[in-house]
């Protein structure tokens, strides 16, 4: 079995279309917050999950959107929607394009212009903290975290549903 191949992505901020400018995005890195248990009767430490920690985003643009620095001055911690479409190839004959989706919500952290040269394309290089992030896989839902909602283990509120 070979692995699925990217072979074509678009980015949507805030309903501003970005294809053909989005050069990459680093997606949040997902950890458990686990707090230990060690009490009277117990012969090890268990840890046992109470949340998520922070997550996060990149997005490398290869210009400078003044649209994009204005969000800066936007405090509100659900103002920021980011929505990637993406489409993979099945390298193992497989005739139909896998269709991947990420939706967010937050607000932008940090932006690095980088360097800019002469004769080369600028990077800027934006980082956002997110309240709200699903993973959708050809129009199912495999991972949902709404950081604005309680944490309840298998319940609709944060959920990680096994791939099917």
């Amino acid at each position: 079995m070979l692995p699925e191949i990217l072979y074509d992505f678009n980015a949507f901020i805030n309903r501003d279309d970005f294809q053909g400018v989005v050069k990459s995005i680093t997606w949040p890195k997902i950890t458990k917050r686990m707090v230990d248990i060690d009490n009277g009767g117990m012969s090890a430490i268990a840890e046992v999950p109470v949340g998520f920690d922070k997550i996060m985003c990149t997005v490398v643009i290869q210009e400078t959107q003044a649209k994009l620095v204005r969000l800066l001055n936007d405090h509100n911690v659900t103002g920021l929607n980011l929505r990637f479409l993406g489409n993979y190839y099945d390298p193992n004959g497989g005739t139909d394009s896998i269709n991947a989706e990420v939706i967010m919500t937050g607000t932008m952290k940090e932006m690095d212009m980088g360097e800019f040269k002469r004769g080369e394309q600028p990077e800027t290089k934006f980082e956002f903290c997110l309240t709200y992030y699903e993973f959708i896989k050809n129009g199912e839902s495999i991972f949902k975290v709404d950081a604005l909602k309680p944490f309840v283990s298998g319940s609709t509120v944060t959920t990680a549903v096994p791939a099917a």
